[in-house]
């Protein structure tokens, strides 16, 4: 008699219409949890492959550069500015620096990505071994920032 009563309770515990709606909205975040795991994981494990064909072939997006003047010589960032121009490169502005005294010249990469810092400065005959840093700066719109120093005169621009 008991065990008739356990099993009739035991029934109505697992059937009903609000216990298949909770199977179904359990089947339906498993199905959903499965898409994020597979998407997630597609992106982790992705190829590189397929990651450097996003880029269209031939199509490369400008360096995008400004130039300060750290000695203090007047038109120095006009100079440079003219000349990254005609090697293809976006110059966004052209200021002093906060001082003069600036010995050597300076690449810094501010995007996380120093083969456009290393470019910039194999553009103007700047080592890049020797004078490029990294500050990366999420919120910099900037790719490079160059700081003429007083070793100006050994630049390409001022060498022709």
């Amino acid at each position: 008699m008991f065990k008739a009563k356990k099993e009739d309770e035991e029934q109505k515990r697992t059937s009903g219409p609000l216990n298949t709606l909770l199977n179904i909205s359990i089947l339906i975040l498993l199905v959903l949890l499965g898409y994020f795991v597979y998407s997630g994981a597609g992106k982790l494990f992705g190829s590189k492959d397929t990651k450097e064909t996003n880029h269209a072939p031939g199509v490369q997006r400008l360096i995008q550069v400004k130039i300060y003047n750290g000695c203090g010589i007047k038109g120095l960032g006009e100079k440079v500015t003219e000349y990254l121009r005609k090697q293809n490169f976006d110059i966004i502005d052209a200021e002093n620096y906060s001082s003069f005294d600036i010995e050597e010249t300076l690449v810094i990469d501010n995007r996380g990505n120093p083969e456009n810092a290393v470019r910039t400065a194999e553009a103007l005959g700047v080592n890049p071994k020797k004078n490029v840093s990294q500050n990366v700066n999420e919120d910099f719109l900037l790719d490079v920032i160059v700081i003429i120093g007083k070793d100006y005169k050994n630049l390409k621009p001022f060498n022709n």
